[in-house]
């Protein structure tokens, strides 16, 4: 199988373009939502993001809502915008994608929407259980299954939040890939201590696992 290069941040963009101005009253710790916010009222920024990495090389983008999760959005009082946030954000991918495939190069770029953490991130503490985490996770991997095609579990810190995620990655039918964070040293251990190949053991069982990844943690890791 070739390489595949996947893109960036679309948040970390997104909050370069000053997408927080149009959410005034964020908190400095609630700026991040309005990346998330930014797929109903900047579509076309988020669209942008979406040419940009592709235009750079990408061949695999993914869905604008890491943010869009039930806890984040209840921050700033926004949860039931979730799932149009998520319907939104899918289709601004899809579409950055289609029109990569009908241009002159005729290049497939794929979509992969989000299974994120469903709290802080980088945490592993103050997590709900897997069977309290189970319900978001498979509303989440309903609203994306008509719009992707790859479901990407990323930024996980603890195993269970990988198997949380993983198993609803598997029942949408859908080809999947798992990536922890893990700590900033080479003990290969997950931000919650755990060992990473106890993470990877915990899903290994479950179909549709395409692949295995860390993402969000320093180069020496």
């Amino acid at each position: 199988m070739a390489p595949l290069l996947l893109d960036g941040g679309t948040g970390h963009l997104l909050k370069a373009q000053g997408v927080e101005r149009l959410v005034p009253g964020l908190q400095y710790d609630q700026l991040f939502l309005a990346g998330a916010l930014a797929n109903d009222l900047a579509p076309e920024a988020v669209l942008g993001v979406h040419r940009a990495y592709i235009a750079a090389g990408a061949d695999v983008i993914t869905v604008n809502n890491f943010a869009c999760t039930d806890w984040s959005l209840g921050r700033i009082g926004k949860q039931d915008l979730q799932e149009e946030l998520v319907q939104a954000a899918a289709r601004l991918a899809r579409t950055a994608a289609n029109e990569a495939g009908s241009g002159p190069s005729g290049r497939r770029v794929l979509v992969a929407g989000s299974l994120p953490p469903l709290r802080e991130s980088y945490q592993a503490s103050g997590l709900a259980a897997f069977e309290e985490m189970q319900p978001e996770y498979n509303l989440l991997a309903g609203l994306l299954k008509p719009h992707v095609d790859l479901l990407l579990c990323e930024t996980l810190a603890t195993v269970t939040e990988g198997r949380a995620a993983g198993t609803a990655a598997a029942v949408s039918g859908l080809p999947w890939w798992c990536s922890w964070t893990v700590a900033d040293d080479d003990r290969a251990v997950l931000r919650s201590g755990e060992a990473l190949q106890d993470a990877v053991a915990a899903v290994a069982d479950l179909p549709g696992l395409e692949a295995v990844l860390v993402n969000c943690c320093s180069p020496q890791a």
